[in-house]
């Protein structure tokens, strides 16, 4: 559902809601090559998929947390398009205020919040560009966490506690 009061769009970017299993992931990878070109590779994999369940959950908290304290406006959360949207919708079931939504292009829902908040998201660059505020999110327990594409949490403020979200 499109909210009907202004929102925060939060844009996700954590592979435990994939389409795709974890062990079709790396038996892709393994059956075209990836590992054989780096090694490495197989292990950050799980380190990877480690890193998103606790970024899953820190996000949760976050989402429950604003939608409780916030001052009247929306959460839109945006899945990557390779997540399940339904899902989510049992892992967030009975948050108020708060929609998830990947209809339509994703600078739609840039151009229609009042802010952007992600970790470690493509979004967050796209926001950028088009001068919305970004939030990157990056509480003390994923600090070290983003393995890859770590340019977009350094655009916009960088917050580190629910509290700090809520003034921000």
């Amino acid at each position: 559902t499109i909210p009907n009061k202004p929102f925060l769009l939060i844009s996700s970017n954590m592979t435990i809601c994939e389409n795709i299993s974890f062990k079709e992931k790396i038996s892709k990878m393994r059956d075209t090559g990836y590992f054989d070109r780096s090694p490495d590779l197989f292990k950050e994999r799980f380190i990877w998929r480690s890193n998103d369940y606790l970024k899953a959950i820190i996000f949760i908290e976050a989402i429950k947390h604003l939608s409780k304290n916030n001052n009247g406006y929306d959460i839109v959360f945006r899945p990557h398009p390779t997540e399940k949207s339904e899902f989510w919708k049992i892992l967030m079931n009975g948050i108020p205020n708060l929609h998830i939504v990947n209809e339509g292009p994703v600078n739609s829902w840039i151009q229609n919040s009042f802010a952007v908040m992600h970790h470690g998201c493509t979004t967050g660059i796209e926001s950028f560009l088009s001068q919305k505020p970004v939030i990157s999110y990056v509480p003390p327990e994923l600090k070290d966490h983003v393995l890859h594409n770590n340019l977009p949490n350094q655009l916009g403020y960088s917050i580190n506690s629910k509290e700090d979200l809520l003034t921000k």
